[in-house]
Parts: C-alpha cells; structure tokens; sequence
C-alpha cells in the first residue's frame, strides 16, 4: 500500500458527506429554534409580567387569584419575638375581591389588615406577623387560610415554615419587633 492511499483511506469526508452532515444540522436546527424562541419569549415576558416563577406557573395553569410565596419560609425565630413576613396578592380575576380575614390552627401568625378589598388587576402587600413562643427547639410548620369572597377562590392557603429558637435561661418572654421581607 502506497502512502497515498493510505491518505485516502483515512481523510475525513469527502465533500458530498460532508454537505449531508450540514443538511442535517441545519434540518435539527430549524426543528429546534422555534420551539426555543418562543420558550425563551415565554420565560422573559414572565420575568416582567409575574413577580416570580411560581406566579407565572399558577396563572398558566388557570389560577387567577395569586398569593406569593405559598410557602413562606420564617427562618430562625427567637421564642416571643414578633417578626413580620410579606405576602404578595394579585387579582387577574377581572373583578373585585373581597379578602374577610384568615385562620391558622395555630396563634402564631396575625394578620390585621383585613378586610379589604383587591381590585381587579391590583397587586398589593399583606403583612404576616409571626410570634411563636416555645421553652425547647421546635418546627413551626403551618398552613394559614385566607378567605375571600371570590366566586374563583374561595380560601387561599399559605404554608408558614420556620425553627423556633427557645428562650435561654434568664430570658424573659418580652417581646420585641423584627422586620423581614
């Protein structure tokens, strides 16, 4: 074998191959570009539209009367301390929303500002005030409800999470205030 055909046989592709392999890819990539353009259109227009992911998962899925987070993640918190926690509220209901007030099975968490009512396309703050006393470490792991009068939704439920830290030796059960958001 001569060292001309041993080139031969070892060169890549021969031009005609190589035009199919970038049909295919250009093919692939036709495919493909669509569906990722409009993905990503999605997921910028939601970053702007919806405050968070979880908001723009819930109202493609059909909710229309929004709290944010569902799940409200406390942290540590030192035992008889009152410490205020945010929820976000949107109505895309397309009309008014009466909120009446709230429960948990718990006293723990207060929420004064009710009633009000959220017009349609309005987003507005809820203040959540937790104060959980406890004399050993303890998990707080809660549902609150809040009630509306909405014919869409009747109660929105939100998870309340946190580790409550008892008081240490000397400590009273005095209260003092701590801002979180």
């Amino acid at each position: 074998m001569t060292d001309k055909q041993c080139m031969s046989e070892s060169s890549p592709k021969t031009p005609q191959a190589m035009k199919g392999y970038s049909d295919s890819l250009l093919r692939l990539l036709y495919v493909l570009l669509p569906p990722a353009l409009v993905v990503g259109a999605c997921a910028l227009l939601a970053c702007f539209w919806f405050d968070t992911w979880d908001q723009a998962v819930l109202y493609v899925s059909g909710e229309r009367l929004l709290v944010s987070p569902r799940e409200l993640e406390c942290g540590e918190i030192r035992s008889g301390t009152s410490n205020e926690f945010s929820l976000s509220l949107i109505n895309w209901t397309g009309e008014d929303v009466r909120f009446v007030g709230s429960r948990m099975s718990c006293s723990c968490a207060e929420v004064s500002d009710f009633p009000f009512t959220l017009a349609t396309g309005e987003r507005r703050v809820l203040r959540v005030h937790v104060k959980a006393v406890a004399r050993q470490p303890r998990t707080l792991d809660e549902t609150m409800f809040l009630y509306t009068d909405s014919r869409f939704k009747k109660i929105l439920p939100v998870r309340l999470h946190a580790s409550v830290i008892p008081f240490e030796s000397g400590e009273g059960e005095g209260s003092t205030s701590a801002s979180r958001e």
